[in-house]
């Protein structure tokens, strides 16, 4: 996983990756996918990439993505959804489970595409 604590500015990105990884690649912007190359587009504050050993899954309206037992998990899931909602973050989607935010899990604002939620293992 590769991301970095966003700052004040909203900043436009374009990303041509080649990826030869047998995971998906995951990220806030746009992305999309042609036989090993993402190409990732958008504006945000910062960018997130995440891959490896992870599943997604549609739950309540909300793409879930992280390792399989909390994305397949309702509580986990629920927990997730009461956080956003009490953050005023309903309208970001994909949710994902990460395993570490840099400077320990802090946010000092969420993506403006994808909600990044640390989770303890």
């Amino acid at each position: 996983m590769v991301s970095k604590l966003n700052d004040e500015n909203i900043k436009e990105y374009y990303l041509n990756i080649k990826y030869s990884g047998g995971h998906k690649l995951y990220s806030n912007l746009n992305g999309e996918h042609i036989l090993g190359h993402y190409k990732f587009t958008g504006k945000d504050r910062e960018i997130f990439l995440i891959s490896g050993n992870i599943t997604e899954r549609n739950y309540r309206d909300y793409l879930f993505i992280g390792n399989e037992e909390y994305v397949n998990s309702n509580s986990k899931c629920d927990d997730l959804i009461k956080f956003m909602e009490d953050k005023k973050l309903t309208n970001i989607k994909p949710a994902v489970f990460g395993p570490f935010l840099p400077g320990g899990g802090k946010m000092d604002k969420p993506y403006e595409k994808a909600c990044l939620f640390a989770v303890d293992f």
